[in-house]
């Protein structure tokens, strides 16, 4: 079912559409909460279903300062909760009101659907690694230290005719694959336009982008044989990234 996104915002926002076609692009569940009440509900109903699937919940405050502060004493009684809140500026005053209610992350208000998408991806990410630190054995008795709780590094290897997973695993891939991943590797943000990958396969800027997603998936089904998710996400309406550290 993917994470679930509990979005408080008691007025109307207009980029609500954008915001829950992109965040179902990554995987995301965007569930609109109007008011406390249906935030409160929403939050016991998530809660019981990620006891059952360990997918995480979050939630982004987008309501005003006031009306943010009721939503977080909801919030508290699930410290599990990853929490984002908005923010109407980025002055030293603003900030730490926003970050004294005790969240995890803000965004700007009205940020795009991407940098919302991506700000909650990271925020997923170190949920995820809080939870395998604490479901780990001590270091000593087998199990990890602090030192290598961090993301997970996947590298271009044999020229780019090889993906390593994190794990050291070297994924075989074709021409396609090969310039597909160093298109994306290449770029400082490690995102490419539709246009930018199709030209790296060679292909003319105007055919048909879905063949990326013909791709896209292939290559998602090879890694998974190996117990791995493939972190390629789909920009949408523009292109793809990958969505992790990657050398060449």
């Amino acid at each position: 079912m993917g994470p679930a996104i509990l979005f408080y915002s008691p007025e109307e926002n207009p980029h609500l559409p954008a915001y829950t076609q992109m965040l179902a692009n990554y995987g995301f569940r965007l569930c609109h909460c109007p008011d406390t009440a249906s935030l409160r509900h929403a939050l016991r109903r998530e809660l019981s279903s990620s006891r059952r699937t360990a997918e995480p919940v979050m939630a982004v405050l987008a309501a005003s300062a006031p009306l943010n502060r009721s939503a977080v004493s909801i919030l508290t009684a699930a410290p599990d909760v990853g929490v984002l809140a908005y923010v109407d500026g980025c002055d030293d005053a603003t900030l730490a009101e926003t970050l004294q209610l005790g969240v995890d992350a803000w965004c700007p208000r009205d940020c795009s659907a991407v940098v919302l998408a991506l700000t909650l991806h990271g925020l997923k990410r170190r949920m995820e690694r809080g939870v395998s630190r604490a479901v780990g054995s001590p270091q000593g008795d087998g199990g990890t230290s602090d030192a290598h709780a961090v993301d997970k590094v996947w590298a271009l290897r044999d020229q780019g005719w090889a993906l390593e997973t994190p794990d050291g695993v070297p994924v075989r891939l074709t021409s396609s694959e090969r310039q597909f991943v160093m298109a994306l590797a290449m770029q400082s943000d490690k995102s490419a336009s539709h246009a930018q990958l199709l030209r790296a396969l060679g292909r003319k800027v105007s055919d048909d982008h879905r063949i990326l997603g013909v791709l896209v998936s292939r290559l998602r089904r090879k890694v998974a044989q190996f117990e791995e998710e493939l972190p390629i996400k789909s920009i949408y309406d523009r292109g793809y990234m990958f969505a992790a550290q990657i050398t060449v």
